[in-house]
């Protein structure tokens, strides 16, 4: 574990390095005490911790958090101070400090170390989860504008029922023969479509698909004197029920 340790006082380095060391030997403890070495020290050492007391000549520990949350906001940033009043710690811990530990207590430094970096273990992991999900939703948007786009340049007419023979999706040659909008055909039972009847037509391809899983069709005339022949498509879903028929 690489620790950059922003201190001005020899003696209380060697206090925090001393309990660090104790509580996690083998650590890399770099120890800084102006801001040209600190700032040098972000970008070099690339630290995975950074401790850091609050009062230093001419350079406090606020200035170092900032420096921290504009560079590495993602890197644990512990005060480890002498003294710190409640409305300077509520400060720091708003301004993006992840823990504040008095040098009374060195015995909380380790356990307020590892629990950082564990946070931050979980907040790159929710990122990049985040970020997939974004990359996979994105893709799934584009493939899903392709995917319509193709339907859409299908000259026959297609529509996606549910059991209830609603239309639940419809592609454009179907909008241009039913003469609809979408929301004049969507959620509109088929059989008021395309035969303004009330009730399905008689062997419904669509009702016989769900009813046995396998395609159907059926040549039917219409009181308007059409002829429709309806060919249906069962769909199954991930538990290998039919969910929709096309």
């Amino acid at each position: 574990i690489r620790i950059l340790l922003v201190e001005d006082l020899p003696t209380d380095a060697e206090l925090v390095e001393r309990e660090v060391r104790g509580g996690l030997p083998g650590s890399q403890i770099l120890w800084v005490d102006n801001p040209r070495d600190y700032l040098a020290a972000l970008n070099t050492f690339q630290p995975d911790a950074i401790l850091s007391d609050y009062s230093l000549p001419g350079f406090d520990g606020m200035n170092a958090l900032l420096l921290a949350m504009e560079r590495m906001p993602e890197t644990p940033f512990i005060l480890v101070t002498g003294a710190m009043n409640e409305e300077t710690a509520v400060a720091c811990m708003k301004a993006g400090a992840w823990d504040y530990i008095l040098k009374d207590h060195l015995q909380r430094l380790v356990p307020a170390i590892l629990n950082s970096l564990e946070r931050g273990r979980q907040r790159r992991a929710r990122k990049e989860a985040e970020e997939a999900l974004a990359a996979s939703e994105g893709e799934y948007r584009r493939l899903s504008h392709e995917f319509q786009s193709l339907l859409d340049a299908l000259p026959d007419s297609l529509t996606l029922m549910d059991k209830d023979l609603k239309v639940h999706w419809a592609n454009s040659a179907a909008l241009k023969l039913f003469g609809k909008r979408k929301e004049g055909l969507i959620g509109h039972r088929c059989f008021s479509l395309h035969s303004q009847g009330a009730e399905p037509c008689q062997d419904c391809p669509v009702t016989a698909s769900f009813a046995s899983g396998e395609p159907a069709s059926l040549v039917t005339p219409t009181a308007d004197g059409r002829i429709w022949d309806l060919r249906s498509i069962p769909l199954r879903d991930d538990h290998g029920e039919i969910s929709r028929v096309i």
